[in-house]
Order: C-alpha cells, then sequence, then structure tokens
C-alpha cells in the first residue's frame, strides 16, 4: 500500500490505490496524460492572471521558462 499523503486520509488512499491498480497499462497512460495536460492549463491560467498584459506568446514562453529553464525560454525570442 502507499503511504498517504499529508492531506489525504488512510482510507481515501486505499480507494486511490484500488482503483489505480484496476486500470490498464493504456488507461494509465491516458490519465497521466490528461493530468499533465490539467496542469498545464492551471499554470498557463496562473501565468495570465499573475501577469493580465501578457500576450498569449509570452504567456508560452513563461510556461517554458517554469518548466526547462530559462535557456529553453530563450529559444522562442
Amino acid at each position: 500500500m502507499a503511504l498517504p499523503a499529508s492531506d489525504t486520509t488512510a482510507d481515501a488512499t486505499e480507494v486511490y490505490t484500488a482503483v489505480f491498480r484496476s486500470w490498464t497499462g493504456s488507461e494509465r497512460v491516458e490519465r497521466s496524460i490528461e493530468m499533465a495536460e490539467e496542469v498545464k492549463q492551471i499554470t498557463l491560467a496562473g501565468i495570465a492572471y499573475r501577469n493580465p498584459s501578457f500576450t498569449a506568446e509570452e504567456i508560452h514562453r513563461e510556461w517554458l521558462r517554469i518548466l526547462h529553464g530559462e535557456p529553453i525560454a530563450q529559444l522562442l525570442m
């Protein structure tokens, strides 16, 4: 059994673990991709919120900087 997160009860962790184990490998990959996209969208929204004057391109560049560092973000300039 996995260790529970600090904000998750042991019962909730057991339920999550049981559901996760019931998924096929492709279902796990699909859900991981979905979660990664959700995190990306939340991050982009946060950048836009904190920088209301940013264009879509500037928001994307800042996301790349956060994710990969300044050298990668500089490639877009």
